[in-house]
């Protein structure tokens, strides 16, 4: 089961568990972001400083596209499909996450990593 805190948005999730995050990424005005044709990167460390080759979950929607559901990425909406074999190794620490979209135009950050 996967809660998310609506104040922190602090993610707990069980080890193994087959979850979807959803994600809203926006302008800087606050108005949705059409990421169409966007390569999205979702990330999971343990710690900020780590490299993003040691990164507990490492997964691009051009080598992952299972895993990402960019149906409404043209509202700035995208989920991220989080499967037994990305979730089994996480142990009961603390994780930072992030979700970055790169396209010709320009990079958006969901801030969180």
């Amino acid at each position: 089961m996967v809660i998310v805190d609506p104040k922190t948005f602090d993610v707990i999730w069980d080890a193994g568990d087959v979850e979807f995050l959803k994600f809203t990424i926006t302008n800087s005005d606050g108005t949705p972001w059409n990421g169409t044709g966007a390569t999205m990167h979702f990330i999971v460390k343990a710690d900020l400083d780590f490299a993003i080759g040691a990164a507990a979950i490492n997964l691009v929607s051009t080598l992952n596209p299972t895993q990402f559901d960019v149906t409404g990425i043209a509202t700035g909406i995208v989920r991220v499909k989080l499967v037994f074999t990305n979730t089994s190794s996480l142990g009961g620490k603390s994780y930072y996450y992030g979700l970055k979209a790169i396209d010709a135009a320009a990079e958006q950050h969901v801030p969180r990593v």
